[in-house]
């Protein structure tokens, strides 16, 4: 089920729009720390995707029949602007408002990730961050929570 979750989520950013063309022009999952995200040799704008926490609910049975947990999802957005801060401010803001817009009910569309329906449950963006901004190099991470049971 992680999987299946991990790849509808990328699924999504291959079809963030803007102009015309991708959003993003490097799209991944990540494991590691930010800084050797941030050094990474990557075309910019680029999102990753990681699975950062869970947290489970005791159980109300014994024995329990499911686990009931709440994961957070990860989107990590990376971009590079060596202009003035208003530019990238701008720039980044625009980036989390098409990860963060909801998705297209029309499903001609696509929108971005909130409300999307994986196979794992539905997302909902909890938190926004920004992790760090080094040498022109700037990384938001945006939080989407997954509640359901596991059986």
């Amino acid at each position: 089920m992680l999987t299946e979750v991990q790849n509808d989520i990328l699924a999504v950013l291959d079809k963030i729009t803007a102009n015309g063309g991708q959003v993003f022009k490097e799209r991944g999952i990540w494991q590691g720390n930010l800084e050797e995200l941030l050094k990474m040799p990557q075309k910019t704008p680029s999102a990753h995707v990681a699975l950062a926490s869970g947290n489970f609910r005791e159980a109300q049975t014994i024995p329990p029949k499911t686990s009931p947990i709440r994961m957070g999802w990860d989107v990590i957005i990376v971009f590079q602007c060596l202009k003035d801060r208003l530019t990238a401010s701008n720039q980044g803001y625009g980036l989390i408002e098409s990860v963060v817009k909801p998705v297209s009910p029309d499903g001609i569309q696509i929108g971005g990730l909130t409300g999307l329906k994986t196979q794992g449950g539905m997302l909902w963006p909890s938190t926004l961050e920004l992790l760090d901004t080094i040498n022109g190099i700037t990384a938001y991470v945006i939080r989407f929570e997954i509640e359901r049971s596991i059986t």
